[in-house]
């Protein structure tokens, strides 16, 4: 399940373990997001 979701059901303390997992998860969706554009520039019909 997505990182986030745990966020909200969580009190502070026990916060701080989480965030390396959202700066993470983050950065997983900005390469996936990078990848696809990238994918759809080469395809011919995006041109």
């Amino acid at each position: 399940p997505p990182a986030h979701l745990f966020i909200h059901h969580q009190p502070l303390p026990t916060l701080a373990p989480v965030l390396p997992l959202v700066t993470h998860f983050a950065d997983v969706n900005t390469f996936m997001v990078q990848q696809v554009i990238k994918f759809t520039k080469d395809l011919p019909v995006f041109r």
